[in-house]
């Protein structure tokens, strides 16, 4: 059997009339025709998805007919898709010749065969018509030549039907003024004399905001919709509202209304403590300390920042949050200043894009903050890896491990430049200098020793002990 064949479409919206036609080009005795016809049309089935939309889809069997003389073999076929009654192109898809071969069930035809291809199955998310373009070599010419067969698969749509109604619009908003975050109740009836295929409300102008709606071919709808209006619209711009209707042959109606509505924001943003970390932060820092405090905020339109003072010195600090509605970053780092030396209390508030601040959170323990030395340091850069490290004050040296490297590394403290490189036998693993500080001991377990180095040395040569008593059975 034949595999079957599956061709999909995501197109918009559209219906068109149901009809099976088949042609195919014809030839003389000399040279081999094919003519492919529909011989079962199987739906149309209608299919409800998600977000108010459907999905319509045929299944076809497909029958060619090979008159003439000799013999062609089969190439590849385009499929173009129609949608509404003016035939709106919407898409094409080539079906490889190894497919169209497989289906057929053999790679090509001879003249007085006819063979079928069935299970062919179509969908879209309209209405649609199909044309299947076969392309075929006859035997003996370097010429293509086309099979052409055509069906549709959706409900029928009569010459002159008119396009759908849209009648008894209206808007209604809650009292007061109109914010982001508000819920709009959008009211209509729609109609249509061959089916509904779908209606959609669309507002605009402060921002746009589409919820379609799967009418399954229902004559008449009402429907009242509820719309909450995003965070993110404009505020000050004056909303537009627009229902459109379409049946199943894509014909549109529509009925607009420009209702006196515009957006403002008059609500403040709130602040929240997370995981209880205001209500339960406590102990002891040091000036140039960050806290971590996980605090949230939410707005119904757009924030601007969290910003915290602190009590009693009155000092007071921010992070800037643009854009979101709701955040929760995690934490708010609050870096303690030198001026906040004692016990201090965090209070958190919210501030929005209009300026608007939230109720307070305020810390219920207090934070000991205390100062701290900062002493001069000096930093330069080593070649190659820094494994460990040990510090010789009597020498002023530092000792650098470079286990990659295979070699040790003598630093000098006032110039912080190196003044002798030692290689090792194997990769150093760890070192350390002797109590006393006349030595320095140096693991080398690929070369199962110790590598000792003896500091009271002008230019220190490293001395290997082997260590004949390890296990190694232990790695």
């Amino acid at each position: 059997m034949p595999r079957t064949q599956r061709v999909s479409l995501a197109a918009v919206l559209g219906a068109l009339a149901v009809t099976v036609t088949a042609c195919g080009d014809s030839t003389g005795p000399e040279s081999v025709g094919i003519a492919v016809s529909v011989t079962h049309l199987r739906g149309p089935s209608i299919t409800p998805e998600e977000n108010g939309r459907a999905r319509v889809g045929c299944s076809v069997d497909f029958r060619a007919v090979a008159r003439g003389s000799g013999a062609a073999t089969w190439l590849d076929a385009t499929v173009h898709w129609y949608a509404g009654t003016k035939r709106l192109p919407l898409d094409s898809v080539v079906v490889s010749a190894a497919e169209i071969q497989a289906s057929w069930g053999e790679p090509g035809i001879d003249a007085g065969e006819t063979r079928d291809s069935p299970g062919w199955e179509f969908s879209a998310g309209v209405p649609f018509t199909v044309t299947l373009d076969y392309r075929y070599q006859p035997e003996g010419s370097r010429a293509a030549k086309t099979a052409r067969v055509s069906f549709s698969c959706g409900p029928a749509v009569p010459p002159g039907t008119p396009p759908p109604t849209v009648s008894a619009l209206s808007v209604s908003a809650p009292p007061g003024d109109f914010e982001p975050g508000d819920t709009l109740d959008v009211e209509y009836t729609a109609a249509s004399p061959v089916g509904l295929w779908q209606t959609a409300v669309l507002l605009t102008g402060p921002c746009e905001v589409r919820q379609p709606f799967n009418e399954e071919l229902a004559p008449s709808v009402t429907r009242v919709v509820r719309i909450r209006i995003p965070a993110e619209c404009q505020l000050g711009v004056p909303l537009g509202v627009t229902v459109y209707a379409f049946d199943v042959g894509l014909q549109e109606g529509r009925r607009q209304l420009a209702p006196p509505l515009s957006l403002v924001d008059k609500t403040p943003p709130a602040v929240f403590s997370l995981f209880n970390s205001v209500e339960t932060l406590a102990g002891d820092y040091f000036v140039g300390d960050s806290v971590p405090v996980f605090v949230g905020a939410a707005d119904n339109h757009a924030l601007s920042a969290i910003v915290w003072d602190v009590l009693p010195s009155g000092g007071r600090d921010s992070l800037l949050v643009t854009g979101p509605a709701r955040v929760a970053p995690g934490p708010v780092w609050v870096p303690l200043r030198p001026e906040w030396v004692g016990q201090v209390q965090l209070r958190f508030y919210a501030r929005d894009a209009m300026g608007l601040t939230s109720a307070p959170l305020t810390m219920a323990n207090a934070l000991g903050v205390y100062p701290t030395v900062e002493r001069p340091t000096a930093s330069a850069s080593v070649p190659g890896e820094i494994r460990d490290f040990a510090i010789d004050a009597r020498r002023g040296a530092i000792y650098v491990l470079q286990t990659n490297e295979r070699r040790l590394a003598i630093v000098s403290t006032a110039t912080l430049q190196v003044t002798a490189t030692i290689p090792t036998p194997g990769a150093p693993t760890g070192f350390d200098l002797t109590p006393g500080g006349d030595s320095l001991i140096v693991a080398l377990p690929s070369s199962k020793a110790l590598g000792v180095l003896d500091l009271r040395q002008a230019s220190p040569q490293l001395a290997l002990l082997p260590l004949t008593t390890l296990d190694a059975t232990l790695g």
